[in-house]
Formats: C-alpha cells, structure tokens, sequence
C-alpha cells in the first residue's frame, strides 16, 4: 500500500467524521474495491471507537501513516 492511498483514506475518514454519526455506521469499505489500493480496509464507526480493520499483513510504515 502507497502513503498516497492512505493520505486519500486518512482525507475521507475526516470528511465523514466532520458530523459524527450517532449511531454505528461503516465509514468505509474498502473490500467494495471502489478504491484501488485499500481494498484490504473497513473503517467502523462505533462512538466513541473508531475500528480500523485491516484484512491483509501490512508493514510498520502503513500503521505509522494511519496514525498520523
């Protein structure tokens, strides 16, 4: 996975988090391969966690980017 994906991950999980949903809500899905390179994410909203869900092994570099 490329910075640059998880830069335009980090930007749409921040778009859809402006009005945080009251309730459990997917905030993204990644297995729905409408984005090319986070095929292997979900993102769950469920106030006030915000589950990251990674289906494949990733390098220390991905995690370090998702927490920025």
């Amino acid at each position: 996975m490329n910075e640059k994906m998880l830069k335009q991950l980090v930007q749409i999980l921040g778009d859809r988090l402006d009005c945080a949903p009251g309730e459990a809500r997917r905030l993204f899905h990644g297995r729905g391969r409408c984005y090319e390179g986070l095929e292997q994410l979900t993102v769950d909203w469920l106030e006030p966690v915000l589950l990251v869900s990674v289906f494949k092994e990733q390098e220390d570099a991905f995690f370090h980017v998702l927490n920025e």
